[in-house]
């Protein structure tokens, strides 16, 4: 198995700081660090619910692949059906 770095929460909250490059400089910034550290590959969850094209739109730019889709942890405990569900991503570079 290759070795990989993890994205976890990257957000941009503000939305006159949407669309300034935020969200791209951060992933090259970690994707340097990863390489430097032996981890040539990047994995991210992208939540599906509520949904999140803009998200999506995002990795699917950066080269990330959707390699899995999951129910939330709340739906296999009796929560709501699909409030945090997710779809794990992994970057071909």
């Amino acid at each position: 198995m290759t070795a990989f770095a993890y994205v976890d929460r990257i957000a941009i909250a503000e939305s006159e700081s949407r669309d300034q490059g935020w969200g791209p400089a951060l992933y090259h910034d970690f994707q340097a660090w990863a390489v430097a550290n032996d981890r040539p590959r990047l994995a991210a969850e992208v939540n599906t619910q509520p949904p999140n094209p803009r998200s999506l739109r995002f990795h699917e730019i950066f080269g990330f692949d959707e390699v899995a889709a999951l129910p939330s942890l709340r739906s296999r405990r009796g929560g709501r059906h699909g409030h945090q569900g997710t779809r794990g991503h992994g970057n071909r570079r």
